[in-house]
């Protein structure tokens, strides 16, 4: 979990050093067939304050913007949303959601 607190920090500016914070997400494979290995995906939730307060991040990145879940399918369906890696975590967090499991179901938006 500290690997994926450092990778937050790096790609988003935003800074979670309480790593039980981090909750574990299904993993999944960004490419079954070449490169069989798993993705281990962790879900922080955030504070208007913590993300306000976010630094620079990396150039790896085009921009970091606050959406609300709200607004998720629907910029999923527009397609403001495209890329599979993202869409594949974006589904399995909504479907965990929409599933009322406890830990993701906390703080409707």
């Amino acid at each position: 979990m500290h690997a994926a607190a450092r990778e937050l920090a790096e790609e988003t500016g935003i800074r979670v050093t309480d790593i039980a914070r981090f909750i574990p997400m299904p993993p999944l494979a960004v490419s079954s067939t070449r490169m069989p290995q798993l993705s281990y995906v962790f879900r922080v939730n955030l504070s208007e304050e913590e993300f306000s307060a976010r630094g620079q991040h990396d150039d790896e990145i085009f921009s970091v913007e606050c959406v609300t879940v709200r607004d998720l399918p629907r910029m999923i369906n527009q397609g403001s949303i495209y890329v599979s890696v993202p869409l594949a975590i974006l589904s399995s967090y909504l479907s965990l959601r929409l599933l009322l499991i406890p830990e993701f179901a906390a703080k409707p938006t």
